[in-house]
């Protein structure tokens, strides 16, 4: 199990069907899906609803990564059923309901493919360490408000060459308008990863590439 996400993860050693799955980088607000799971011990239920928003954060806390908030009644007991698409393809794993149980909030697919590839490759989740600290400053420049700060020795910002008072604009195949939009590439970049980051640093850009490590442990 990996607590950073809450997916937990089953090998199983016999020859079972199982479901094709998406891609939920493709979703969009409105786009139609379908969850089968087992309500309150009940035999399985199929529940229709739509995508309604792609939220960081609910209720002032942020989640891992960008969650889908589906617009689809839930019951107890269907925490971890998949979410379809009318394909049939899995797109999300539910997580939790809200507001009476009349919505609720899965992980993106692409999120939990993602800490199965760390697992194929590790055994375990292995969340990239860069050693950045971010704050946002009032006037935009290039476009960013998310400026880079307490960038200390031994981190592999540091080593790569990036200061502080550095502009964030890009972080991998992000690009950077305000500290929140290194959340999700961050959850995204597991260790040993090469992530291009590019900055402005007084007048003049600049890309360096930098390898994330394992978290340093104080």
């Amino acid at each position: 199990a990996d607590a950073r996400s809450g997916l937990a993860i089953l090998k199983v050693d016999l020859a079972t069907p199982a479901l094709p799955l998406g891609k939920s980088d493709q979703l969009e607000v409105a786009t139609p899906v379908i969850t089968i799971g087992y309500p309150l011990d009940l035999p399985k239920t199929p529940s229709f609803g739509m995508i309604a928003g792609f939220d960081r954060k609910y209720l002032g806390r942020y989640f891992a990564t960008t969650h889908l908030r589906v617009n689809l009644p839930t019951q107890r007991g269907e925490s971890g059923a998949p979410v379809l698409n009318l394909k049939g393809e899995v797109v999300g794993v539910l997580e939790c309901s809200l507001e009476n149980s009349s919505s609720c909030y899965a992980l993106p697919i692409d999120a939990a493919q993602r800490i199965y590839r760390d697992y194929l490759r590790f055994g375990e989740a292995r969340y990239g360490w860069i050693g950045i600290k971010l704050a946002e400053i009032e006037k935009e420049v290039e476009g960013s408000r998310a400026l880079l700060t307490d960038i200390t020795e031994d981190t592999p910002a540091a080593e790569a060459g990036i200061k502080s008072g550095d502009v964030l604009l890009r972080f991998g195949r992000t690009d950077v308008h305000e500290p929140e939009d290194v959340h999700d590439p961050a959850f995204f970049t597991s260790v040993g990863d090469v992530v291009p980051i590019t900055v402005l640093r007084g007048n003049e850009k600049l890309t360096f590439q930098v390898q994330a490590d394992v978290p340093q442990r104080k």
